[in-house]
């Protein structure tokens, strides 16, 4: 009952969010056909559409949506970091140091990327799901196929998929076509099928 009720939750959550964002980008082009950066159509419509009160509540419901989400990314660093990593074996001071440091390092890092690296943000998401998918969706449909993958194999896989993710990306033209998108995938299914141990 609860597989079931979460599904429907899910889905009419996800209908509702995607035709928002279909019905904002339409509205957008109709009444901003101008618009130099597509990414701020939003702004453009709530400082054109609403009143200033209403504007500033709707803009401020989407800067605590960005900011709870930059926090969640940085705590998820920090305790890979610290914990995953094996480096919060100790001390719990030493434990908190290290994720500190965690923190302050990706927040450096994201930094110095926002600045010497502007690019529009969808593409920024395309990558990262198209390196992510890469080095990891072979090893998910593997698994849901039975097959049992020597950790060699796996480890190839991912690095393999997930460097040919970031080779195509930086060659020039191939941002966002179809072999940026197919070919590390299809490499790292390869590399698994290869690998697989024998019952």
């Amino acid at each position: 009952h609860q597989m079931r009720q979460a599904r429907v939750i899910t889905i009419a959550w996800y209908l509702v969010v995607y035709l928002g964002m279909c019905f904002l980008g339409l509205a957008g082009h109709i009444l901003h056909p101008s618009v130099d950066n597509p990414e701020t159509v939003f702004f453009l419509l709530t400082d054109s559409l609403f009143a200033p009160l209403l504007g500033a509540i709707l803009l401020a419901a989407v800067l605590s949506a960005i900011m709870s989400t930059a926090d969640s990314q940085l705590l998820v660093a920090a305790s890979v970091v610290a914990h995953d990593l094996g480096l919060d074996r100790g001390k719990p001071s030493r434990k908190l140091l290290v994720s500190r440091l965690a923190i302050v390092g990706v927040v450096c890092v994201a930094v110095i990327v926002a600045l010497y690296l502007p690019e529009k943000i969808f593409s920024r998401v395309l990558f990262a799901w198209i390196a992510l998918g890469s080095a990891f969706g072979p090893i998910v449909f593997f698994r849901l196929a039975g097959a049992r993958l020597a950790p060699g194999g796996v480890l190839f896989a991912i690095l393999a998929g997930f460097g040919l993710a970031v080779a195509f990306y930086l060659l020039p033209n191939t941002t966002g076509d179809i072999l940026e998108r197919t070919v590390p995938f299809v490499c790292g299914c390869v590399i698994l099928f290869f690998s697989r141990r024998k019952s």
